[in-house]
């Protein structure tokens, strides 16, 4: 059910996962639940769809899209100090220290009056989004932030089921480019980066989505990953390549070196297999690990309090050969059968995104 925002009690997110056995908790609450629904919900919206021109979407989407170009304009004006270490460029603690003092200000701007009491809620998720002032590091931790941001936008009703699509490729593809812009500004640190045996050393949600985007294009393949003519000209349009041109502008050498397992991804035959693969692999190596989920915080709108058990459980067939990692499954969500129940259809995704989807449990 959707949150009212009138008579709900509101809590600063506080981080509750601070052992290994707590990631029990985790994986068993409405929070775990509600963004794998949304994952998974975005992952289906912009199945075969480009990213639209940055005017595109509704009035929230547009009015969350200038939220993000404000931030980024605070990136230009504060500028990098002189200083003998070449990483972590201690600037970027007054770039943050300005978001904690502004995030609950820009998001009254964004938002309706009806939603204001649940900004201080909302703020947190915002600020954790761009990065560690201790560290002066980014990682797929700080990303998962601004994920759960749109979950939780979506469970107060501040994004409608019609905006899923342009919460991905317009907003998210937005906040990405902020997040390259000040890993590059102030010379961030990879936050706990896996190095070559990972897909990147910040991001990987891009991947997610940009191979759901490009599932049952008539010409690109996986093969286009390993290109780099392929990637330059396709990364306005798609996520997964704005990526990689990303990763081709920071990294030099063999991309079977720096980028090893996009390389071995791109000799998969099929997208849909990347997509299904690229899930699993996500939540195994991200949602379900202690050293990213020990900094996410959990308020009222996205709970650690256990999820009810959902009637159905998604069917996952055995892995598939040839992806290059163990993690492949596949699936088409959003369109795989469900036991003792119908092909899902994005038509019945509601503003609650986890009734729709079954337990998902960290493996």
């Amino acid at each position: 059910m959707a949150i009212n925002c009138d008579t709900h009690e509101f809590k600063i997110p506080q981080k509750e996962v601070k052992t290994q056995s707590d990631l029990k908790k985790w994986a068993e609450s409405e929070a775990f639940q509600d963004l794998m629904g949304l994952l998974l919900a975005v992952n289906t919206a912009v199945q075969g769809l480009k990213m639209p021109p940055p005017s595109s979407g509704s009035e929230a989407i547009q009015r969350l899209k200038r939220l993000l170009d404000t931030m980024s304009a605070w990136a230009d004006e504060i500028a990098p100090v002189q200083q003998p270490q070449r990483f972590g460029n201690k600037a970027f603690r007054t770039y943050f220290q300005r978001l904690e003092e502004r995030a609950e200000s820009l998001l009254r701007e964004a938002l309706p009056d009806r939603l204001h009491r649940a900004v201080p809620e909302l703020a947190v998720y915002l600020t954790e989004s761009v990065g560690n002032a201790t560290r002066i590091d980014y990682g797929t931790g700080h990303e998962l932030a601004f994920v759960m941001l749109l979950c939780a936008l979506f469970k107060v009703e501040a994004l409608a089921e019609a905006d899923l699509a342009d919460a991905g490729l317009v907003l998210f593809a937005r906040y990405l480019r902020l997040a390259q812009q000040l890993q590059q500004r102030y010379r961030m640190e990879p936050a706990g980066s896996q190095g070559v045996w990972s897909l990147d050393d910040h991001q990987f949600v891009p991947f997610i989505w940009g191979s759901a985007q490009l599932i049952g294009h008539p010409r690109v393949t996986p093969k286009a990953i390993a290109s780099e003519d392929m990637a330059l000209a396709l990364a306005k349009d798609y996520l997964l390549f704005a990526g990689v041109e990303y990763i081709l502008k920071v990294k030099t050498g063999p991309f079977a070196e720096h980028s090893n397992q996009l390389w071995n991804i791109s000799a998969v035959p099929h997208w849909t297999k990347v997509n299904s693969g690229l899930l699993k692999m996500y939540r195994g190596e991200v949602l379900c690990k202690h050293p990213v989920i020990q900094h996410c915080r959990f308020g009222s709108i996205l709970s650690i309090a256990p999820a009810a058990e959902r009637p159905h459980e998604l069917i996952i067939p055995p892995a598939v050969a040839g992806l290059g990692c163990d993690v492949a499954i596949d699936v088409t969500l959003g369109q795989g059968s469900m036991s003792g129940g119908p092909r899902t259809r994005l038509g019945q995704i509601r503003s609650h995104l986890g009734d729709l989807f079954p337990l998902h449990r960290c493996p």
